[in-house]
């Protein structure tokens, strides 16, 4: 298997870093929206605190959405955004790899 280049490395790095700041933005979005009345992430009636909506912000960035928490509200489309940015950050994060494993 090929080493990756310096770049290619560095490029990931910068992605990665990416993910995880839009992951923590997206958490803080919704922790924000649940201070207005109709408008949190909620798991059967109980709004989420700020480690769980960490957890929907993974979720919601890969498309898994298990169900288990529901957003409301604005944070309706938040989700709806990170889930539509969570599909086009996946695929320009693979873009840069496919030349090192072409062989």
């Amino acid at each position: 298997m090929k080493e990756l280049p310096v770049k290619q490395k560095q490029l990931s790095f910068k992605l990665i870093g990416i993910l995880i700041g839009s992951i923590l933005f997206f958490a803080i979005i919704y922790w924000w929206a649940g201070h207005f009345e109709g408008h949190a992430v909620v798991d059967d009636g109980k709004i989420a605190n700020f480690y769980e909506l960490l957890y929907f912000s993974v979720v919601s960035i890969t498309t898994l959405g298990y169900g288990d928490f529901t957003p409301t509200g604005i944070s309706r489309l938040f989700a709806s955004l990170q889930a539509v940015f969570g599909i086009v950050f996946i695929g320009y994060f693979i873009i840069p790899f496919l030349p090192a494993r072409i062989p």
